[in-house]
């Protein structure tokens, strides 16, 4: 269906036309999924907030990746598409019940940070005027300002390139989350009930790879490499270890608290994505998968060691200041470029983690 619209499309283009973005618009940004994705593209929220600060800015998100963004400071709105544009499929009325929701908006201009063709259709359908988004592989084709893509780019890059094509400067790439003064408050009491406040605090997560679309255990570095991991941080910085993630990680979560040899505090399933967020504010350091958790501990300004199997690194790791990614080839052999990654950032960035950073709340 799409190429045969692609086809429609081509036959009467015409001229990309120039953009002309006012002080004062109505935006919608189209970002639907998924969690760590979607906090990939919090630069680009923010680079249209900087450049449009008297506009009101609304971001088309799914509910299972909408926590990424709640409190972010440069969005005015969050719009629940429910599961569309998730993996999952999703009914074509409710697809179209979308479209005339955000038609009904009236909306200036749409940004749209995806590759699918319906979503880049979708603002089409929603009779926005001006339509700048990526145009992977033709699928772009509905846009008024197609954004040409080049897989070997960083997705923040490549989502900051739709603001670029619409003359916005965007050169901070650095992700970010805000966590709730609540979540603080309970990220405060909980680090305090198992004693966990103060001294050298690791963080890992071990599971990941899981959103509404399916699983993707091939993402997950072994538990027993975590817990021998763990372990050794513990033996030589006398790091404690506290293990996080979703229900759906307990597995995981369970197998490597098991091969440790020292404790460890497992909240695995315990915590909201916000109260993650604020605990990990407090982390000395993150160590986790290719996965949502990884992502929201850079946004906070945390530490973090990612362990990449099945992804790009260059395309999906972390870019914030603090970040480290490594990739791992025989499971075992890599543990100690892990460990010495994890204390090469304690090393630089000090050992306890103060609760809300500075650089997060920007």
């Amino acid at each position: 269906m799409s190429r045969s619209l692609a086809l429609l499309f081509r036959i009467g283009r015409k001229k990309q036309p120039a953009i002309d973005l006012t002080a004062s618009m109505s935006v919608l940004v189209i970002k639907p999924c998924s969690i760590g994705d979607v906090l990939l593209a919090t630069p680009l929220f923010r680079a249209l907030r900087v450049a449009l600060p008297n506009s009101t800015l609304a971001l088309a998100v799914g509910t299972w990746s909408k926590v990424a963004v709640a409190n972010n400071p440069a969005i005015d709105e969050i719009i629940d598409c429910g599961e569309i544009g998730t993996p999952r499929k999703y009914e074509f009325g409710a697809y179209l019940a979308l479209a005339g929701r955000l038609r009904s908006r009236a909306f200036d201009v749409a940004f749209v940070a995806d590759r699918s063709p319906m979503m880049t259709l979708l603002p089409l359908l929603a009779g926005i005027p001006i339509r700048i988004g990526l145009d992977s592989k033709g699928r772009g084709f509905s846009l008024t300002t197609k954004v040409p893509v080049s897989e070997v780019r960083h997705e923040t890059e490549i989502y900051l390139d739709v603001a670029r094509h619409a003359g916005i400067s965007a050169d901070d790439v650095s992700p970010k989350f805000h966590p709730a003064p609540d979540d603080v408050v309970t990220a405060e009491r909980v680090l305090e009930e198992w004693g966990l406040r103060g001294g050298a605090l690791l963080v890992v997560a071990p599971g990941g790879g899981s959103n509404p679309g399916g699983s993707n255990p091939s993402k997950r570095w072994d538990p027993a490499c975590f817990a021998e991991t763990a372990d050794r941080l513990q033996d030589g910085l006398g790091t404690r270890t506290v293990i996080v993630g979703q229900e759906s990680d307990a597995g995981p979560a369970w197998e490597m608290r098991n091969l440790m040899r020292h404790d460890a505090v497992n909240l695995v399933g315990q915590t909201s994505f916000g109260q993650l967020g604020a605990i990990l504010t407090f982390a000395s350091v993150f160590l986790g998968n290719d996965s949502a958790p990884s992502h929201l501990a850079a946004a906070v300004g945390t530490p973090t060691v990612t362990v990449f199997l099945g992804t790009s690194l260059n395309q999906y790791r972390p870019l914030a200041p603090a970040a480290v990614a490594v990739l791992a080839g025989d499971n075992r052999e890599t543990i100690s470029d892990v460990v010495e990654a994890v204390k090469g950032l304690i090393e630089k960035w000090g050992v306890a983690g103060s609760g809300m950073r500075s650089d997060a709340g920007s």
